[in-house]
């Protein structure tokens, strides 16, 4: 190309290939100079090459945002799958990139951006370069995330939709315990898999409990338990709070307050349990219902 010979700067904007530059190009340039010492007997010109240079249009155009790509986690396959004594959870995060080639080449990473609650502000976690992040060692799986993706020029684009994951709670009282002291349902308590350590060789728990359907039933995602206990009257003769050293499982051993037997009767209960919840507004559950104390 011919550049004034004068000039000591030249733009490239394209017009010698007859297109746009691509921001995504790497573009290579090298100057060429022409000279002559004025001397008859050596050759004119003289031509002379610069170091070359490379270089990338300038971008400030964001690039188009991504999309997430996740099924959501059916809970009631979970309950009846899981373990009891899960306590470390992870959430993987998958999206696409866009379909538009053009936008597709113009990403180099993605971000992603993080909130423990759908009220809580989102906060940046990682940067990949793949289109999956695997968010582990968690105490549970409730979060919501964000992501954007990033191009070369380090322009980001407008943030995702939120995809929020959410645990499965579930929390079960039974409806009859036989406070006898013969090491058999003596107590009333959530249920949990608890007898597991003291599964016999014909692979049953204590009493003929069978641990397999005790594990579909236990407590998950539980953080408290206020829980109360009424006669037939609608008196109160029992309350339990979990926390500290009293577990969200209760285990009433049949004495009111004050540590009175209770008589053989039908009990009603209300249990306000706390689950731990990505909507703080879903964290709570009342729960009713009755027992039957037999001796």
């Amino acid at each position: 190309m011919d550049v004034n010979q004068f000039q000591l700067n030249y733009i490239d904007s394209g017009q010698y290939q007859n297109k746009p530059l691509v921001d995504t190009e790497l573009y290579c340039y090298r100057v060429m100079t022409r000279g002559a010492y004025g001397n008859p007997r050596i050759i004119e010109p003289l031509i002379n090459f610069s170091q070359i240079i490379c270089a990338q249009p300038n971008d400030d155009v964001a690039p188009c945002a991504p999309s997430f790509t996740i099924e959501a986690r059916d809970c009631e396959e979970y309950i009846q799958t899981a373990s009891c004594g899960m306590n470390v959870y992870s959430n993987v995060l998958t999206w696409n990139r866009p379909a538009d080639q053009k936008c597709r080449d113009d990403i180099q990473k993605y971000r992603i951006y993080k909130a423990t609650t759908t009220e809580s502000e989102f906060s940046e976690i990682a940067m990949v370069a793949d289109t999956f992040f695997v968010d582990s060692n968690l105490p549970s799986f409730a979060a919501c995330y964000k992501i954007s993706a990033v191009d070369r020029a380090g322009n980001e684009s407008e943030l995702s939709e939120s995809y929020c994951f959410d645990n499965c709670p579930y929390y079960e009282l039974p409806n009859v315990f036989t406070p006898n002291d013969d090491k058999c349902n003596d107590l009333f308590s959530a249920f949990s898999d608890r007898v597991s350590a003291e599964i016999g060789e014909d692979g049953q728990a204590p009493c003929g409990q069978d641990l397999n359907d005790l594990r579909k039933r236990c407590a998950r995602f539980v953080l408290t338990v206020d829980f109360k206990v009424y006669n037939r009257w609608g008196k109160q003769v029992y309350s339990y709070q979990s926390g500290g050293e009293r577990s969200i499982y209760i285990d009433w051993d049949g004495r009111d307050n004050n540590g009175k037997e209770l008589a053989d009767a039908i009990y009603y209960y209300n249990a306000e349990v706390t689950f731990e919840a990505v909507d703080p507004s879903k964290q709570k559950k009342n729960i009713k219902g009755w027992v039957h104390l037999i001796r």
